[in-house]
């Protein structure tokens, strides 16, 4: 994924899982997070590529606690070396598979939740 391709709100959904995952947000941030990249606080920020979330995400920074910044910014840039391909894997959420099926029970809690605040994106 380059940073001027077009983000769908599929990627979204993932990247902001797996921001949380990396504790590049909490899970209460996310509400915010939605709400920035669906209406940017700038102008700058409309355009729905790579860079739309990060300045959703850093939007939000502002307004949380100065002490756990620097520590989730590094994360979230850790992240996103990954989703373009500077490191060579991503940060993988938890995954719950069935032992006889194989399918997927659960991924990181967090479907429910992104799916409640992404419907109408």
């Amino acid at each position: 994924m380059g940073w001027h391709q077009l983000v769908s709100i599929s990627e979204l959904r993932n990247l902001t899982a797996r921001a949380v995952d990396c504790r590049a947000i909490t899970s209460s941030q996310v509400p915010d997070v939605v709400q920035e990249w669906r209406e940017p606080s700038h102008r700058e920020f409309r355009p729905r590529n790579l860079w739309s979330p990060l300045n959703a995400f850093t939007e939000v920074y502002k307004t949380g606690n100065l002490a756990t910044t620097v520590s989730r910014s590094e994360a979230l840039h850790g992240l996103y070396d990954g989703a373009v391909g500077l490191v060579n894997r991503l940060i993988e959420p938890e995954v719950e598979r069935d032992n006889g099926t194989g399918k997927v029970v659960r991924e990181s809690g967090l479907g429910g939740l992104l799916n409640h605040y992404m419907r109408a994106a």
